[in-house]
């Protein structure tokens, strides 16, 4: 099988990986598979900026200003808590209200009428408001924020980097190792996960019997993700293959990675 194309590489170490084309990043990586996984990646570490877009106390925090009010009432909830109403005016502007849940553990709860109050406000939005306390007290915090790009890494990462290891892989196998033909033992197809629909090409191991020696035979495996190939591999089949001499049961499959 590629008889042709495998004639022109050089049966000695060291050869260019340059000799197959399925050997560079862009053709070996299964990209039209992980663009559901790539999309969700782009949601996941986006969603700091819907935080910041749509959650009044981190805009508040982030890009509020604060001007002095003061209290216009103060109504008991309960022996633990008090709702306050407060009035402020922005530089330039009418005359807004707000009003505020103050606990017992915080700084304005014994606070009356008439007292003078800091406000956060938001510029573009005056309704937006808070008095300062509460602003800094409740907006979320930073590491929170972060944590969606991480999240975002830690589910993407699984699905890209086997292809770039097995990648790797291959490559130093075909620059440095053996060349030899090889019989097809079986063919063991991983099963796509819920992340990695089968739109894609189909990881497999392809288990390979293989001289090492003159009356000296070795199994190994090879790392396969070209779904026309594993369909053109019954048991038998006879296949080119690179390995080193050092670690035999590691193969590369020279007919992967010609395309």
């Amino acid at each position: 099988m590629f008889e042709e194309q495998i004639q022109r590489i050089p049966m000695e170490p060291p050869r260019s990986t340059d000799l197959l084309p399925g050997l560079r990043f862009l053709s070996a990586v299964s990209w039209r598979a992980l663009l559901f996984p790539a999309a969700m990646l782009v949601l996941v570490a986006a969603m700091p900026i819907f935080v910041m877009t749509s959650d009044p106390q981190f805009r508040l925090n982030r890009g509020g200003l604060t001007v002095q009010g003061r209290i216009v009432s103060v109504k008991p909830l309960g022996a633990s808590a008090r709702q306050i109403e407060y009035v402020f005016t922005p530089p330039g502007s009418l005359e807004y209200r707000g009003t505020c849940r103050c606990a017992q553990d915080r700084t304005y709860f014994e606070a009356k009428p008439g007292d003078p109050v800091p406000i956060r406000y938001l510029p573009s939005n005056p309704t937006v408001n808070q008095l300062q306390e509460n602003s800094d007290a409740n907006a979320p915090p930073f590491i929170f924020i972060l944590f969606f790009p991480v999240l975002g890494l830690l589910i993407f990462a699984p699905m890209v980097v086997p292809q770039i290891k097995q990648l790797l892989q291959a490559r130093r196998i075909f620059k440095n190792g053996r060349i030899a033909k090889g019989s097809v033992l079986f063919v063991k197809r991983r099963p796509a996960g819920p992340w990695m629909p089968q739109s894609g090409s189909t990881a497999a191991e392809v288990f390979i019997s293989f001289s090492v020696a003159p009356g000296v035979e070795r199994e190994g495996r090879a790392w396969c993700g070209n779904d026309w190939l594993l369909n053109q591999l019954p048991s038998g089949a006879i296949v080119r293959i690179a390995f080193v001499p050092e670690r035999p049961d590691e193969l590369m499959l020279v007919d992967a990675y010609i395309r």
